[in-house]
């Protein structure tokens, strides 16, 4: 089959700056939201809609009708992480990347916050989009777009994914034949079908303090944070023992932070956080009960305490769930479209975090799988870009995808 979009839009370079130039911080996702609501409007979508909550902000949701019902979600996220950093790391370095939002062009490469994550996929979809139209092609999917808040973690009380919790009972609503679903995180053009599960735990130990001079007299929590952290890294040497997943590798847990002491004197409490990762298969709950029995195995003196918390509820009370697709006829034609376009892209491999695709498994009953340009091991820092070529082979391998008619199943 010939495609109609044989390269990139004009315009595709640009809307990607324009989208990274407008902050998006999670929290501050409104102004981008209304943007993208104008930019899809333009290309006369059969439904648009902008919803807004106090708990999410807002999601921008569109329907592009195709010779066929079935349709094909795709999904991006608005918001970004904060931009803590960026400009002091540019500073002296190079004056043109000091702004975070710059979206400067540099050997091939768009840089800013969010370029890869999702701003990028923000772009390409609405390019690819722009792209059938302005080549009149023929769109054979139903194409959603889904671009939701609340995604990134980081800004307190927020990243609880409550932008696509809202999404999905208006998704559900089109009583549409959902086949596919792409969540376009950075991926490099490979195809991610699996995914990791988390489970981030914060760990408080109330002791006594009590004076250098008289440590008899208090209850060191550092001390017991020693014993606490002893038995959980003896755990994470046990999960290594717990089997290799094909496209996850092992499960672990990894300590990121500790806090106590600070006056000279027995430190009267401590603090610490670790990150759980789990491989498909695995339960949360399992992990969760294993968590906490292996924590309150370290015995402690009368008058302390060990308080325990998940605090990062996603699809589930205690974090988020891994996930294996099963590959189908439709992701072997999403395969086939990417290699056509550049052949050493549209690998099927694991993703090495986590996003909000159990939750769309779950609620639609498809397949859902992360796929677009940018390179997650850029995003977070100041060095977040993405390569121009990838991004424009984003573009025509999606807007090639969405002319394809479905396989028949």
């Amino acid at each position: 089959m010939k495609f109609s979009v044989q390269k990139q839009p004009d315009q595709a370079l640009s809307r990607l700056q324009s989208v990274i130039k407008i902050p998006s911080v999670t929290g501050n996702e409104d102004k981008l939201a209304s943007y993208l609501f104008d930019e899809l409007s333009k290309l006369k979508p059969n439904i648009l809609e902008l919803q807004k909550g106090t708990s999410f902000r807002s999601n921008v949701i569109a329907v592009f009708e195709g010779e066929e019902k079935d349709a094909l979600l795709l999904i991006a996220h608005l918001d970004t992480v904060s931009t803590n950093g960026w400009t002091e790391y540019w500073t002296g370095k190079d004056e043109s990347r000091c702004d975070p939002h710059c979206g400067v062009l540099i050997d091939g490469k768009i840089w800013g916050r969010g370029a890869s994550d999702t701003k990028g996929g923000i772009a390409t979809v609405i390019s690819a989009l722009e792209s059938i139209k302005k080549s009149a092609g023929k769109q054979s999917k139903t194409v959603v777009v889904a671009f939701v808040s609340d995604e990134e973690s980081g800004e307190p009380g927020m990243g609880l994914s409550l932008g696509i919790k809202s999404a999905i009972p208006f998704l559900q609503g089109l009583s549409l034949p959902f086949r596919l679903a792409i969540y376009l995180e950075p991926t490099k053009l490979d195809i991610y079908v699996a995914q990791m599960g988390f489970q981030i735990v914060d760990i408080a130990i109330q002791g006594k303090t009590a004076y250098f001079g008289t440590p008899e007299l208090g209850i060191d929590a550092l001390k017991i944070t020693h014993d606490v952290l002893s038995a959980l890294w003896k755990l994470n040497e046990e999960m290594k023992l717990g089997g290799r997943h094909e496209l996850i590798g092992e499960s672990n847990l990894l300590v990121t932070s500790l806090s106590s002491g600070g006056l000279i004197a027995v430190p009267g409490t401590s603090s610490l956080s670790l990150i759980r990762k789990l491989r498909p298969g695995e339960s949360l709950d399992s992990s969760a009960e294993r968590l906490r029995d292996v924590i309150h195995s370290v015995s402690i003196p009368d008058g302390a305490s060990i308080d325990i918390k998940f605090s990062a509820s996603r699809d589930h009370p205690t974090g988020g769930t891994p996930i294996e697709n099963s590959i189908n006829l439709d992701l072997i034609s999403l395969q086939k479209t990417v290699k056509n376009i550049s052949s050493n892209a549209g690998n099927f491999i694991g993703a090495p975090y986590w996003s909000e695709a159990p939750l769309v498994n779950d609620a639609l009953g498809i397949p859902c799988v992360y796929w677009a340009g940018g390179d997650i091991s850029v995003c977070h820092t100041p060095q977040e870009h993405i390569e121009l070529q990838q991004y424009n082979d984003a573009i025509v391998s999606l807007a090639s995808f969405m002319e394809l008619p479905w396989p028949s199943m």
